[in-house]
């Protein structure tokens, strides 16, 4: 039987893969390669998307690799988070991630691993129970962010850094008339590289106490 060529093209910057299959066979198109930030949604051809994996050959053909990928803040009700968050027992809050929705993804939020049944963008909840809480974000079964979450009977204080345009909110809970807060040490990554983080302006309160220094 002759062969034909099937031309695999991955779109990620990688070499394009190139197989020789005999007329009339049966080829599955590979599911399983792996791409940072992003997933595989499927293949097309000349013709349009790809519905079947599994193609009858009988000509030489190229497909196309369609691939979603994500990028996003986590956030909770609206507001940027860094890393963490800290919140006081019985608050309802909305997190959510701002990347751009497709049709062709499946969403999974997830509390401590257990599935909390969301195929969406963002849910909304109330943490009733002092704990610890890790939440991640799957993009078809693959982890997209996470978010590990506090919750506490203690004063909680949201404190929001405004970067340029950006407003990006962190939590702290007060301590021996301290605020402590949970990302402090993140705080440089926000500025541009080149530029020097030289003095903090508190616009409200009129002064507050963190890491032992008033600002």
């Amino acid at each position: 039987l002759p062969k034909h060529k099937v031309t695999l093209k991955w779109n990620d910057g990688t070499v394009d893969e190139v197989k020789y299959v005999e007329s009339g066979s049966v080829f599955t198109l590979p599911q399983d390669h792996k791409v940072n930030n992003a997933v595989l949604i499927g293949w097309q051809d000349s013709k349009g998307l790809i519905e079947d994996n599994s193609i009858e050959i009988y000509s030489d053909v190229t497909f196309n690799a369609l691939w979603y990928s994500f990028s996003g803040d986590i956030m909770i009700d609206g507001a940027v988070i860094l890393n963490s968050a800290v919140i006081q027992s019985g608050s309802n809050i909305t997190i959510s991630y701002s990347a751009v929705n497709s049709p062709y993804v499946r969403w999974a939020w997830k509390i401590n691993g257990q599935s909390i049944g969301e195929n969406a963008l963002s849910f909304n909840r109330t943490f009733t129970s002092e704990d610890e809480y890790l939440i991640t974000l799957e993009c078809n079964g693959k982890e997209a962010t996470r978010l590990n979450l506090s919750v506490t009977s203690k004063p909680v204080y949201k404190i929001s850094y405004h970067v340029q345009d950006a407003i990006i909110v962190d939590y702290g809970y007060e301590e021996n008339d301290r605020v402590l807060l949970l990302n402090n040490d993140d705080v440089e990554m926000l500025i541009d590289e080149g530029l020097m983080l030289s003095s903090w302006l508190v616009a409200s309160p009129n002064s507050v106490v963190i890491d032992d220094e008033i600002i």
